[in-house]
C-alpha cells in the first residue's frame, strides 16, 4: 500500500491522513537520518562487545512485544531465516548457490500453528565465542537461550538437523521440553545399528526404530533415508503418509499410502512456521532498504 498516494482510482487503497501531515519527501528524510540510541553515549567497548549496540534498544522493544502479546500453544519450532542485505555490514553472510547470496541470518522461534514469532535472535557470527558452548554446540547454545522461558510447561519443540545433537535433546528434555526432528546419521551417540542401515536396498516405507536414553531414533526410507530423533514420542505411534508415484507403463502419478511413523507426521505438520514467515514477509524484505535494521521489523510476522 502507498501511504502517501493521491490517485482517487485507488481510493480502496488510499490513506489520506498521511500526505496532510507531511509530504512523502519529508517522510523519506526523516527516515534516513533515524537513530535509536546517542552515538555519542557508545564508547569503545560496547561497540566491540555488541555488535547490535546502536539498535538495542530497539531490538529489545521488538523483542519484549513479540514475546509478551501473545502465548505459544504446545508446538513451538526453531529454524533459520534469512534477510537479504547487500550493505556494509559486519554481521552479513555470504552464501554461494542460494537465491539470496549476501543476508542477515535470524534464528525466530515460532508458533507452529499460526507462524507468529515469538522470539528471535541476530546470528552475530563470532561475537559470542567467548561463551561455553561445548556440551550442546553453538546451535544448541541458540536454542537454550531461545526457550528459556519455556521449562516444563509441556511444550514440543521441532528442528532441523541443525540442531541434531543428543545432547541438546537430553538437556531440553532436563527442562521438560519435548524435542522433535531430524538429525544426521552421525551424531555423537546415535545408534550403531541405524547408522549402518542400507537404503539403496529398501523401498520406500522401509524403517528402522531404535530408543536411546528415552529417546525414540527412527530411520525411515523416502526418496532417500530420513533420520529422526524424538522425546515427545513412544515406539509403537505408527502412522502413514501420503506419497506420489509414478506408474511404469502409464507415466502417470498416483497417490500411495506409505507405512511410516507419527514422527514424520507431526514433524511435516509442524516444522514448516519460520517458512510460512519467510515467505509471507518476501515483498516487503526484498525492497531496497538504506538501514539494515529495517527488516528484522518487516520480518516478524506478527498479526
Amino acid at each position: 500500500m502507498h501511504y502517501f498516494g493521491q490517485d482517487k482510482s485507488k481510493w480502496l487503497l488510499l490513506t489520506p491522513g498521511f500526505h496532510k501531515v507531511f509530504s512523502q519527501k519529508r517522510f523519506s528524510q526523516l527516515n534516513r537520518y533515524i537513530f535509536f540510541c546517542d552515538p555519542q553515549s557508545l564508547n569503545e567497548n560496547d561497540r566491540n562487545r555488541y555488535k547490535l549496540a546502536k539498535v538495542k534498544p530497539f531490538l529489545e522493544h521488538l523483542h519484549a512485544a513479540c514475546k509478551d502479546n501473545f502465548n505459544c500453544g504446545k508446538n513451538i519450532t526453531i529454524n533459520e531465516a534469512m534477510i537479504p542485505y547487500k550493505g556494509k555490514l559486519s554481521i552479513k553472510q555470504r552464501m554461494l548457490g542460494k537465491p539470496v547470496r549476501w543476508r542477515i541470518k535470524l534464528f525466530p522461534l515460532c508458533d507452529s500453528e499460526t507462524a507468529y514469532v515469538s522470539r528471535f535472535e541476530v546470528y552475530l557470527r563470532k561475537a559470542r565465542d567467548n561463551e561455553d558452548t561445548s556440551a550442546i554446540g553453538k546451535g544448541g547454545a541458540v536454542v537454550a537461550r531461545l526457550t528459556n522461558d519455556f521449562h516444563h510447561k509441556g511444550h514440543c519443540l521441532f528442528v532441523d538437523y541443525w540442531y541434531s545433537s543428543l545432547a541438546l535433546r537430553i538437556f531440553l528434555k532436563s527442562r521438560g521440553i519435548y524435542v522433535c526432528g531430524r538429525t544426521r546419521s552421525n551424531p555423537r551417540g546415535y545408534p550403531a545399528e541405524l547408522k549402518t542401515f542400507e537404503a539403496p536396498a529398501q523401498k520406500r516405507g522401509t524403517s528402522s526404530l531404535g530408543v536411546y536414553q528415552g529417546m525414540v531414533a527412527f530411520v525411515w526410507k523416502d526418496s532417500k533415508p530420513v533420520h529422526f530423533l524424538s522425546t515427545a514420542h513412544y515406539p509403537d505411534e505408527v502412522a502413514t503418509v501420503q506419497r506420489q508415484q509414478k506408474e511404469r507403463c502409464s507415466g502417470q502419478y498416483f497417490v500411495k499410502e506409505v507405512e511410516s511413523h507419527k514422527i514424520v507426521v507431526d514433524y511435516n505438520a509442524n516444522m514448516g512456521a519460520v517458512d510460512t514467515n519467510d515467505q509471507m514477509t518476501t515483498v516487503r524484505k526484498s525492497r531496497k532498504q538504506l538501514r539494515w535494521f529495517k527488516f528484522l521489523e518487516i520480518s516478524a510476522y506478527d498479526s
